[in-house]
Parts: C-alpha cells; sequence; structure tokens
C-alpha cells in the first residue's frame, strides 16, 4: 500500500497524540494519584511507555480502519480540495457547540 498524503498526516497526528498522552504521566495531575494513597503498577516511566503504544495501537488502527473505509464510501479525503474551508471547519464546530 502507497503511503499518500493524508496517510502521513493521519499517522503523523496518531504519533503526536500518542506522545501527548505519554506525556502527561508525568505531568502534575498524575502526583494527585500519590496523594490518594494508591500506587501505580509501575514507575512512571514505564507507564509512559505503555501509554504510548496502547493509544498507538488501538487509535492508531481503528482510525487507519476508520480511514480506509471512509475513501471505500466516498467520503471526501482529509485535505480534498472539493471542500472548502467553512465546511470543514465552521460547520462541524456550530454543530459542536450547539449539540454541547
Amino acid at each position: 500500500m502507497m503511503l499518500t498524503k493524508p496517510i502521513k498526516i493521519y499517522f503523523g497526528l496518531i504519533v503526536l497524540f500518542a506522545l501527548l498522552t505519554a506525556l502527561n504521566v508525568f505531568l502534575p495531575q498524575g502526583d494527585l494519584i500519590e496523594q490518594l494513597g494508591v500506587e501505580l503498577p509501575a514507575s512512571k516511566p514505564i507507564m509512559a511507555v505503555a501509554i504510548f503504544f496502547i493509544m498507538l495501537i488501538v487509535y492508531g488502527s481503528l482510525g487507519f480502519v476508520g480511514l480506509t473505509l471512509s475513501k471505500k464510501l466516498g467520503f471526501a479525503g482529509l485535505w480534498d480540495k472539493k471542500v472548502s474551508n467553512k465546511q470543514r471547519f465552521l460547520n462541524p464546530l456550530i454543530v459542536g457547540v450547539i449539540i454541547g
């Protein structure tokens, strides 16, 4: 399978998401667990690596399946020139604000 631009963008976003999720372990709200007296099952670096790979595998594979199926079903691509920025960003924003 050839890596097209939308697939490269998708994989880049998933890797960024997994990295940020793994870094979340080291942020101050992670200390709340220690204040409650609950112990983590592993050290923070091990937890960060585990979370990184879980996010990468689970969300990456599910999203890739969705991306592949969207092509087969005829949905517009990630950066399709036929879709205006209003349709791409403003309309979903308005629907999201209305729904909550």
